[in-house]
């Protein structure tokens, strides 16, 4: 899934880290992403956190689009918390796990997008990533 942020050219990637988790280093076996809970996954800016602070309010905020349309839509939609925050919510490929999101900068190295990776494309050998 990708969040546009502009249309410059992406020149650049960097994994999409924040806080303590930026410090870390996790290591070439470790995976940094995020984790998915009923199959769900959505970008948000950080300040928009508090609006979606109450697990089970935004577990049926986020799903509500979802279960209008049959789930037979990806997404994304875009939802509003209790602050008037959005958040664009969408299906996480195979569903529940941790995926790793991708900050693209350009030149000046201001943020392009986010791309969050589902492992829903085949590698090169034929095999899910």
């Amino acid at each position: 899934m990708r969040l546009v942020i502009t249309e410059a050219p992406t020149v650049s990637w960097e994994p999409a880290l924040s806080g303590a988790r930026r410090a870390g280093d996790p290591g070439p076996d470790r995976l940094q992403g995020y984790g998915v809970d009923a199959g769900l996954g959505a970008f948000h800016d950080a300040a928009a956190g508090p609006d979606f602070a109450d697990r089970e309010a935004t577990r049926e905020l986020l799903r509500a689009p979802f279960l209008a349309d049959g789930y037979r839509h990806p997404g994304p939609y875009v939802v509003t918390g209790r602050g008037g925050h959005q958040a664009a919510v969408f299906r996480s490929g195979w569903g529940d796990g941790v995926y790793p999101t991708w900050t693209g900068r350009d030149e000046d190295g201001g943020v392009t997008c986010f791309l969050t990776d589902f492992f829903v494309v085949p590698t090169e050998a034929g095999a899910a990533a």
